[in-house]
């Protein structure tokens, strides 16, 4: 499940940074907000799983926290990349990181207890 909404992340960002018109704009949002839904409902209770009778306030907390931080790193760095070369490379750009690191990330295995 966690790989779905993985794609359908990479799904809500490739349909923008394609898109001529505002509706296939939408038609993104929704996807990433499905995708959204899916890998954050999912990477939680693999992190509870994980961090079970240990460290799991600390491990809750940077899930949690992963999401604002992404938003504001987003902020500052899509509104320079879509000044300079448009507003659809901020979309490509996401999608692109995405991509590239999530295979890793999902191959590895839990911490050990």
């Amino acid at each position: 499940m966690v790989v779905f909404g993985l794609s359908a992340l990479a799904a809500g960002g490739a349909a923008p940074s394609l898109a001529t018109d505002s509706w296939a704009i939408g038609m993104g949002r929704v996807f990433a907000g499905i995708g959204f839904l899916f890998t954050s409902l999912y990477l939680t209770k693999m992190a509870a799983d994980w961090f079970e009778g240990r460290e799991i306030a600390t491990a809750m907390s940077i899930l949690v926290m992963s999401w604002p931080f992404g938003m504001a790193m987003g902020q500052v760095g899509d509104a320079w990349l879509s000044q300079i070369y448009g507003w659809q490379v901020p979309f490509s750009g996401g999608l692109s990181l995405l991509s590239d690191r999530s295979p890793r990330r999902l191959s590895v295995s839990p911490p050990a207890t």
